[in-house]
């Protein structure tokens, strides 16, 4: 078994599958059924000077069945093989709710600009709507109604927090090779995690030299104490913020 040291982001991996997704939609699949759009839409656009650039409306339902089904197909598949303990479902829910995220924060931009632009001056009310993103929101069926969302450099900002979101949970666990460690039987050893900022101990050994892994690890963060133990005994507590830089 192997062991997780890290995660890799994705994001270029699911923005090629987010952009798949609403432009099949948007020009194969809504002239076909256009009711599809019933159940709201997000249409964004890019600001730069005050000029709005429209991009593809997003219908909210198809666009994210249909990403759900390419995430399922493209880094699932291989993250089944790799790291059969993560269930494809579990895998892309987490996808799923990061996009979700992603579009609840973008429009929670909107919203508080929309609830402090009566408290700011013009000019800085104007300023911060030049430059970043708006969107359009079609609420779903029966309303149909439309609210335009500013506060372009706001918008800009909580869609940044949104991607950030979307990469952490479509991450990638980096697998740590079997340890010499193990394989020399060596009963404890520490591995001081510098990008989880923890302490990984491995103990136990595995008496497998096939496996060659330790059987369990426990994780120490920077607020822990870690128990130094010789021949069984506990001798002491070192604070794991000794360690960490």
């Amino acid at each position: 078994m192997s062991t997780p040291v890290g995660r890799r982001g994705n994001l270029l991996l699911i923005t090629l599958l987010l952009a798949i997704s609403i432009l099949l939609e948007q020009f194969f699949i809504a002239p076909i059924f256009p009711w599809l759009g019933n159940f709201g839409s997000i249409r964004p656009m890019i600001v730069f000077l005050d000029i709005p650039l429209e991009l593809p409306a997003i219908d909210l339902v198809p666009a994210s069945i249909l990403f759900a089904l390419f995430y399922q197909i493209a880094p699932s598949a291989g993250l089944s093989r790799e790291h059969p303990s993560i269930s494809s479902g579990a895998r892309v829910w987490k996808a799923l709710t990061g996009w979700w995220t992603l579009l609840v924060l973008l429009l929670a931009g909107g919203g508080c600009f929309h609830l402090a632009q009566d408290y700011l001056p013009r000019s800085v009310s104007n300023g911060i709507d030049s430059f970043g993103i708006r969107a359009d929101l079609t609420l779903p069926y029966p309303s149909g109604g439309l609210i335009h969302l500013h506060g372009s450099v706001v918008m800009l900002l909580t869609t940044a927090l949104g991607v950030f979101v979307l990469n952490r949970r479509t991450a990638t666990p980096i697998e740590q090779p079997q340890p010499a460690e193990a394989r020399a039987a060596i009963p404890v050893y520490w591995i001081i995690n510098l990008t989880e900022q923890q302490i990984e101990v491995y103990s136990n050994p595995s008496a497998d030299t096939e496996a060659s892994d330790y059987l369990n690890r426990h994780d120490y963060r920077a607020t822990d104490s870690i128990p130094v133990m010789v021949e069984g005994r506990e001798i002491g507590q070192l604070p794991v913020s000794d360690l960490l830089p």
